[in-house]
């Protein structure tokens, strides 16, 4: 028997980083997005216990792809959006999702400073960084690590709470400023510039029909 032939990685990773007030982007980007955009989505949005679950639930309303709360080990899956269960830090290894309890019980979380900064040591140029409405400024000091490796970043503008996105753009880091609808546009059109519909890439596998 033949092994399967190596297909380059080329699919983005996007990590849509979120918490007070973001709930109405997250809706709008997923909706924007067609069920065959070439990407993977993962929310991490701060939340209280079970929190997780309702937005699993809220964004399957509006969205074209499978959603799902994250289990530990998981492996990615293109065309599919993944909620980070709620109080866990998220990490990628070898394109499996790693949950560890947050080692910051304490203060504002960094959980998506954390997993940003993982998906540009393990993915690079694939990261795509969007960080949305929130208080405090978590995501923003990852924002040059996903530069430097050739990621993509966006703020969301106008955000009900101004703290996350305002952070991230005094970085100097963040690429566009959009709408929550403009941000799902803007990622659907780079799905579609990386490599070619259904191939997917080693260590990534395609949902299930």
């Amino acid at each position: 028997m033949h092994p399967p032939p190596t297909v380059p990685q080329t699919f983005p990773i996007v990590c849509l980083g979120g918490s007070a007030g973001a709930l109405d982007a997250y809706l709008a980007i997923i909706r924007a997005i067609p069920a065959d955009a070439g990407l993977v989505i993962i929310v991490a949005s701060h939340g209280a216990p079970g929190s997780d679950h309702v937005l699993e639930s809220l964004l399957q309303t509006v969205c074209a792809m499978p959603v799902r709360v994250i289990t530990n080990g998981q492996v990615l899956e293109i065309n599919t959006v993944l909620v980070v269960p709620a109080r866990f830090d998220v990490a990628i290894s070898d394109n499996r999702l790693i949950l560890t309890d947050q080692t910051k019980p304490r203060g504002w979380p960094i959980m998506i400073t954390k997993f940003l900064r993982s998906l540009a040591s393990e993915v690079r140029e694939r990261t795509v960084a969007v960080i949305l409405s929130g208080l405090d400024g978590d995501g923003s000091l990852a924002l040059k690590d996903v530069k430097q490796c050739g990621g993509k970043t966006f703020a969301q503008a106008d955000p009900p709470y101004p703290d996350m996105p305002r952070h991230a753009i005094e970085t100097g880091h963040v690429d566009q400023v959009l709408s929550g609808t403009d941000i799902g546009q803007a990622l659907a059109r780079l799905g579609q510039t990386h490599g070619q519909r259904g191939v997917f890439s080693r260590g990534i596998r395609p949902v299930a029909d």
